[in-house]
């Protein structure tokens, strides 16, 4: 007690650490610190303050407090015994110099393991447990680099808190038990918990259990056994349970990127005489992403076995491993472009036998390897096999390679001794197949041998090249290729040489590692170029090269002419000793190297050969030549050139020279061309000279085409005596002609200085259009180029940059400055436009501002367009930097004819207004549009079809490449209306196809008179139905399935017949020709006559024509012949404008007329009968016609005809019938004549009277001419009292013009529309005038066709008929549309031929009409017949 309590006074406390101090110094031999000991309760030491130095005096211990329980009986009985040591704050530093040498803290460990009693240092000390708290460990060895990662030669452990226990078992054994472990090392590895005990001697290891824990991993072994037996080997067991590891928690040990994911691990192990067996090792992945399965055995590097059972890695997994190759993109994409990986196989190794072989199968999502290697000895056999192996998709290059399979081997002993080959059986490159390509390789010692053979059909190859003294300064190279064909074009290598194939044989041998010291021959002979329909004999080329003195001879010649450089020449350095030449700043009598010192000369006699190797199109004319010589030591260039004529790529052009000569002194070139225009020719004349520091310089040019176009410009730049002087040029006051307007260049200077270009005085102008610069060029922000504008054209300015995606154009007024020209431009403007014009549309006046936007390096863009009431905003921005541009357009009622450019060619807008929002924006060679816009009043016209449209009110939407109309309504000039989507795709505004469909109603879709062209086909067509507008430019298609209704005509002119071998059926007219200039609102510019800028045209119609359309046929345009008919047909019509109009189906006839003249004379309106057809097989004018017309002439007397009186003198109506058959080109007419209202006795007897066709056809053409019967002179003598045919004619004559001129009269009142017709017949007797026959026959129609009413009125001047008054009369009325169902309702007379006696009969009923063949179609729906019949017909029009 007495000791606990000295120990807490202070000076007792100091003078123990110094006891303790000195007592550790000396049996360590080192420097030991100690501030305070404090001795507790229960045998504890309490040491703080402590310091401990190693040998060198690096502190090697740090402690704040270190706690000890010390054995009592341990202080007087070795060995000193611990029971338990706390640092709290510690700080280890471990270290050593190098790996070989002793750590820093070795003297410890040799101090404790002395044995030496009578040493007076020696420590005998036994610790049982020690405690960490809060401490610090470092490792180092210095002399090892450091590295990103974990390196335990540099590593260091903070927060460091452990509670380990010793036991000591019989001196050379000890029970370790770690309770707890945790720490954080430097680089990031944390360990949350570690447990483990083990118990170790010399030759035992037993380790129970082993747990460490971090943040996401989680790890137990158990069982870990292991004992070494004399020959220092091991033998034993290990269990690894199931645990977790986290690749976060191997981040800290690897410098890639890891992913985070976890992984479930379980092994078992075997160690038996230091061979290591692993029976079983499973590795897989919560989602199953990963599955692995491993066996193997391990003895030393030299005799191994591992068989990798499943090797499962799905696609999620390989793309977090993709992660950590961030560094190597390339790599990256691979990983993820494999997807999927499923590997088998093995590696053995087998030292006894000196073999090892390795099998793997490797299926991924890009393809399956095989791969198959073997080492026996010193050789190496290897096989690598593949069936369609994606390499295109593993490398992301699947536009230049696509799937391979090919089986490749190899054999040898390193790389200077091996033989290999490779087979491909399919090859992908460029998308094209290759097939059936082998190719060897094989080297011995300083040989190198290879060959390649091709069977592909394309690609029909063998070559062989031998390399000797392969590692010399000048291997010998031997070259052997045969090239039977060769076809780039085919193989996707070249977009030309479309169907052309090459053939040659090519022989080389030569030396040299590179061109400079290439000494050789190379020869291609039978170079032949094979086209389907003709082959080119290129013949033979040759190049040599030889050494000559200090220099060379290179030569090449062929059927293509002659080169040949002569002297000593190193390309790579003839860039640089021409710039040196050519720049007086520098080489004032000044010389340079001799690099280069050589003659060239070329004189090309066919180019053939250039052009197919430039893909261009050239040819010589007269002797030409190329002559140069460089001498870099002495400074002088010189070169000429003579081209007396060339056409090239089917420009013409002639006098083509050059002279160019420079020495240090002076430069001197002229250049000088002429090019044969459409309309004269285009002369460029150019000269340089040089004369000390000065430099002339001038070109004119001088076109004598209409449009004027020439001039002259001249310079004179004076260069500084020194390098880093001014450069002053002026440039004289000249003139050009550009358009036949006259330009003028005011005298201006232009000074180059440091970096800055000084513009001054800068003027073009043409009357009152003018541009004038003024400022300073240069990258800094400070300088700036002053631009100012008056009337000038934008589009001019516009086109010298090429930038044409939309149209910009009017006269700009104003100024503009630029700064920073050369680094990142700085623009500020200030513009106005009077007239300005967007994609061809005047869109009003424009003020537009700019100015350069510092902090998003961009020029903010704002501009007002006023048009009358309308305004039209832009805001935006252009990024110099970036070639990039984003305008916001707010329109206000604008012009919405800047929408035609987006218009297929065919359509064409002429007025309108729109109001939205639009952004236009993009790359300048790349631009978009996006946004909304309402067109109110577009007046659209359609070209090809005649029509003109009006869209009131409707919103167009454009997004990414597509401009949309997703519901339109399109009226027309009618006031009907067509439903219509659509859209018009693009590729930034290039590449236009558009896709529109209509549904219309009652809508005008074909609307073309005759005047429109002069075509065979015009008319106008109201339909619904369905119509699909689509194309591109250079292609417009109609797709139509419509009904036409009512007011629909077509009308074909069939006495064109050459019209259907070059259809016009649309002619386009050119819309420059007809628009008002001065009308703002009409503004198709851009469209031309389609037919003469090659655009194809298609219409296709299914035309399911009803009897509200009309079909006129024009059979004779001189004689006015024209068949008008009402019916019912599918009809199929194909146009193509450059091609043929064809059409398919039947048309059935319910009614019509055949107006038609006879003979030059007569001209009658036929009246065409129900149930006709005009049948369609191609051909409109082949069209297969069987019609029947009639024309009735109301009052014929029947005496005309009879024998002897053997018909009575009366009137009845008679029908004169013609039966139309053959086809349109060429008709076949045949007359027939039929007595309606006669009864059937008189009938046959008017037949028997007309015996013979030709006995018909004159009855026919008499009753048409002259309205009565031809008389037979049966007796060859007439009667006197008789009536003489000279009577009968004039009453024939009488009452043909007393008809027509009622007719007429019919015709001029009211909407008659041909419905009501009236005829006459005058006859006289035996008494002349006063015994007269007066009769009137009439036919009419009413309620649309629906009630048909004739008959006759008459008056008999003779006493022995029972009335003078006579009349028949029939009213009909057609109760369904075919008329096969009527009510009939008549007054009939019932003479007869054998009386003079008149009686009548009235009545009334119901008629039905049935055509049958048997009785079973009596008896059949009439509707199911005709559907069916004409579905027949219909299918055998379009056979």
């Amino acid at each position: 007690m007495l000791l606990l309590f000295l120990s807490d006074l202070p000076f007792v406390q100091h003078r123990l650490a110094r006891t303790f101090s000195h007592t550790i110094t000396e049996k360590l031999g080192t420097e030991a610190n100690i501030d305070n000991v404090q001795i507790g309760l229960f045998n504890s030491i309490i040491l703080t303050g402590v310091e401990i130095k190693d040998k060198n005096n690096g502190k090697l211990l740090k402690a704040n407090k270190i706690s000890a329980k010390i054995k009592l009986r341990s202080l007087f009985i070795s060995p000193l015994t611990i029971r338990t040591v706390e640092l709290y704050g510690a700080n280890i530093n471990l270290t050593k110099e190098r790996d070989d040498s002793d750590y820093n803290f070795q003297f410890i460990i040799d101090s404790l393991s002395q044995k030496d009693n009578r040493s007076s240092k020696k420590l005998d000390l036994n610790i049982k447990s020690i405690i960490l708290n809060r401490c610090y460990i470092s490792h180092n060895i210095q002399d090892k680099p450091y590295k990103n990662v974990f390196d335990f030669n540099h590593t260091a452990f903070k927060d460091v808190n452990a509670s380990i226990g010793f036991k000591i078992i019989n001196g050379d054994s000890v029970d370790i038990k770690v309770r707890n472990i945790a720490f954080s090392e430097k680089n990031g590895f944390k360990l949350k918990h570690g447990y483990a005990n083990a118990s170790i001697n010399k030759n035992t290891y037993k380790i129970p259990r082993i747990q460490l824990e971090t943040k996401a991993s989680y790890i137990i072994a158990e069982n870990i056994n292991f004992v070494k037996n004399k020959k220092q080997r091991f033998s034993g067991t290990a269990t690894i349970k199931p645990s977790t590891i986290s690749l976060r928690d191997i981040q800290p040990f690897v410098s890639t990127q890891m992913p985070d994911v976890v992984f479930s691990l379980n092994a078992s192990l075997r160690l038996n005489d230091n061979k290591l067996k692993i029976p079983n090792l499973a590795v897989s992945e919560k989602s199953r992403n990963v599955e692995l399965q491993v066996k193997g055995e391990y003895s030393n590097a030299q005799d191994f076995n591992v068989d990798v059972k499943k090797l499962n890695i799905k696609s999620p997994l390989l793309e977090n491993i993709s992660g950590m190759f961030q560094t190597d993109k390339t790599l990256t994409q691979i990983i993820k472009n494999i997807n999927r990986v499923d590997l088998q196989g093995y590696v053995r190794k087998h030292y006894s036998s000196l073999t090892a072989t390795a099998k793997a199968n490797v299926k991924t999502y890009t393809g399956d390897i095989l791969i198959d290697a073997k080492r026996e000895r010193d050789k190496t056999y290897v096989s690598i096999a593949s069936n369609n192996l994606n390499i295109g998709k593993i490398l992301s290059k699947e536009d230049l390679l696509g799937n391979t399979s090919f089986v490749a081997k190899a054999n040898g002993v390193n790389i200077k001794d091996f033989a290999s080959s490779i087979k491909f059986s399919n090859l992908t490159l460029k998308k094209y197949d290759y097939r059936n390509i082998t190719a060897e390789l094989e080297r011995k010692n300083n040989e190198l041998a290879f060959t390649i053979n091709s069977l592909d059909s394309n690609a029909y190859l063998k070559a062989k090249v031998d390399v000797k003294e392969l590692e010399s300064n000048k291997p010998q190279y031997y070259i052997d290729a045969a090239i039977k064909k060769f076809a780039p074009h085919a193989l996707n290598l070249s977009k030309g040489y479309s169907a052309t194939d090459f053939s040659a044989l090519l022989n080389a041998n030569f030396s040299g590692k590179d061109f400079k010291n290439f000494d050789g021959d190379i020869k291609i002979s039978d170079l032949q170029i094979s086209k389907p329909d003709t082959a080119i004999n290129i013949g033979n080329l040759s190049l040599s090269s030889r050494n000559k003195g200090k220099g060379r001879l290179v030569s090449a010649n062929g059927n293509f002419g002659e080169a040949e450089i002569n002297g000593k020449f190193n390309f790579e350095y003839l860039a640089r000793n021409f710039l040196d030449i050519i720049n007086p700043m520098d080489n004032h009598g000044k010389r340079h190297s001799d690099e280069n010192v050589f003659d060239f000369n070329v004189h090309l006699k066919d180019a053939t050969i250039i052009n197919l190797l430039a893909n261009t199109s050239m040819s010589f004319i007269g002797k030409n030549f190329l002559y140069g010589h460089i001498d870099s030591y002495n400074n002088i260039f010189q070169i000429e050139a003579s081209v007396p004529q060339m056409i090239y790529n089917g420009g013409e052009y002639s006098d083509v020279g050059l002279f160019c000569r420079s020495d240090s002194n002076n430069t001197s070139m002229r250049f000088h061309a002429s090019k044969k225009l459409q309309e004269g020719k285009l002369e460029i004349e150019s000269t340089v000279g040089t004369k000390g520091y000065n430099l002339e310089n001038s070109i004119a040019w001088n076109s004598t085409a209409e449009h004027k176009n020439s001039g002259e410009i001249s310079q004179t730049i004076t260069f500084p005596s020194s390098s880093g002087g001014r450069i002053e040029s002026v440039i004289h006051p000249s003139s050009f002609i550009f358009d036949d307007a006259t330009w003028n260049i005011s005298k201006s200077n232009i000074t180059y200085e440091k970096g800055k270009l000084y513009v001054s005085g800068l003027k073009f102008n043409h009357g009152e259009n003018e541009l004038a610069m003024d400022g300073v060029v240069s990258k800094f922000n400070d300088d700036s180029l002053q631009v100012e504008l008056h009337n000038i054209r934008i589009q001019k300015i516009l086109d010298l940059v090429s930038f044409d995606d939309v149209q910009f154009d009017g006269e700009a007024t104003g100024h503009i400055n630029i700064s920073s020209a050369l680094g990142t431009p700085r623009v500020n403007a200030s513009v106005n436009v009077d007239d300005f014009i967007f994609n061809h549309a005047h869109m009003g006046f424009l003020n537009l501002s700019s100015h350069w936007n510092n902090k998003s390096q961009k020029i903010d863009i704002t501009a007002l367009i006023r048009d009358n009431a309308y305004s039209t905003t832009i805001n935006g921005y252009l990024s110099p930097s970036e070639d990039y541009i984003d305008l916001n357009f707010g329109a206000n009622g604008t012009n919405a004819l800047f929408l035609n450019d987006f218009f297929p060619d065919a359509m064409q807008l002429s007025e309108g207004r729109t109001s939205g929002r639009l952004r236009l924006f993009g790359d300048l060679h790349a631009m978009n549009l996006e946004g909304t816009q309402i067109v109110s009043g577009l007046k659209l016209g359609i070209e090809p079809l005649g029509t003109k449209y009006e869209i009131k009110n409707d919103t167009v939407q454009f997004t990414n490449n597509l401009i949309s109309f997703p519901s339109f309504k399109l009226y027309d000039t009618y006031g009907n209306y067509s439903n219509m989507t659509g859209s018009v795709k693009h590729r930034d505004l290039h590449d236009f196809s558009y896709n529109i469909n209509l549904e219309p109603h009652n809508f005008l879709a074909y609307d073309r008179m005759q005047e429109d062209g002069g075509s065979s086909f015009w008319g106008a067509a109201f339909v619904n139905g369905q119509i699909h507008v689509y194309g591109s430019p250079g292609n417009f298609t109609t797709d139509a399935n419509v009904t036409p209704q009512k007011k629909t005509i077509f009308v074909y002119n069939a006495d064109q017949p050459e019209s259907t071998d070059n259809v016009e059926l649309l002619r386009f007219r050119n819309a420059d020709a007809t628009k008002n200039t001065n009308d703002s609102t009409v503004q198709i510019e851009k469209q031309e006559e389609i037919n003469d800028v090659g655009t194809d045209i298609r219409l296709n119609f299914n035309l399911n024509i009803t009897p509200d359309a009309e079909l006129r046929v024009i059979m004779d345009d001189k004689a006015g012949n024209i068949i008008s008919t009402h019916g019912r047909g599918n009809i199929n019509a194909h146009f193509y404008n450059k091609g043929s109009f064809e059409m398919f189906g039947v048309y059935g006839i319910n009614d019509g007329t055949y107006k038609i003249k006879l003979q030059d004379l007569i001209q009658k309106n036929f009246i065409l009968r129900d149930g006709g057809r005009i049948s369609f097989n191609g051909n409109p004018l082949a069209c297969a016609l069987n019609l029947q017309a009639v024309y009735t002439i109301p009052a014929v007397s029947l005496a005309g005809i009879s024998v002897q009186g053997s018909l009575r003198d009366n009137s009845v109506p008679v029908n004169c019938v013609m039966n139309i058959t053959g086809n349109a080109l060429q008709p076949r007419l045949n007359f027939d004549i039929d007595l309606p209202s006669v009864s059937a006795d008189q009938k046959q007897m008017v037949r028997s009277l007309i015996a013979t066709p030709e006995d018909m056809n004159m009855q026919a053409m008499y009753l048409l001419s002259v309205g009565r019967f031809y008389t037979y002179n049966y007796d060859m003598a007439v009667s006197p009292q008789s009536p003489s045919q000279t009577s009968l004619a004039m009453n024939s004559f009488l009452s043909s013009t007393l008809s027509s001129n009622i007719n007429n009269f019919l015709q001029n009142i009211g909407e008659n529309n041909g419905n009501w017709s009236f005829g006459t017949n005058l006859a006289t007797g035996n008494d002349g005038w006063n015994d007269m026959d007066v009769e009137g026959m009439f036919t009419g129609r009413l309620f649309k066709g629906r009630l048909l009413i004739d008959g006759n009125l008459g008056y008999r001047d003779k006493s022995a008929y029972n009335s003078n008054f006579v009349g028949d009369f029939s009213a009909r009325y057609l109760l369904n549309s075919r008329g096969t169902i009527q009510l009939k309702a008549y007054n009939e007379s019932n003479d007869r031929y054998f009386t003079k006696s008149t009686l009548t009969t009235q009545g009334g009923g119901i008629v039905f009409k049935r055509d049958f063949n048997n009785i079973k179609e009596l008896f059949h729906s009439s509707k199911r017949k005709n559907s069916q019949k004409r579905h027949k017909e219909n299918s055998k029009g379009h056979k």
